[in-house]
């Protein structure tokens, strides 16, 4: 399943890809981290889909989503939110990580 998800979420027009990205999260599974990291990284991306790429990675790996989240809390939109969030590990994060 996991990869099938990642390579849908690749298509920045896929109708309820929010779900798709937080739901690699969800599942916890390592093999997303690239997919992820790709969205994360994309600064052509939407901010949101960034925001929740990095919710995700932080579900799956708490010290690396951490790592991330230090590198853009700085930004001035839903993706500096997001990664507040994580570094305050506010409760709406939903899963913590494997680790």
């Amino acid at each position: 399943m996991v990869p099938a998800i990642c390579e849908a979420v690749k298509h920045k027009d896929m109708k309820r890809r929010r779900y798709a990205i937080g739901a690699l999260g969800y599942i916890n599974e390592r093999a997303a981290m690239p997919t992820l990291e790709a969205i994360l990284s994309d600064e052509s991306e939407i901010d949101y889909f960034r925001g929740d790429a990095l919710q995700s990675i932080y579900q799956i790996d708490s010290k690396r989503g951490l790592s991330y989240a230090a590198q853009y809390q700085s930004q001035p939109n839903t993706l500096g939110q997001y990664a507040k969030a994580v570094i305050k590990r506010e409760p709406w994060l939903l899963l913590p990580s494997k680790e």
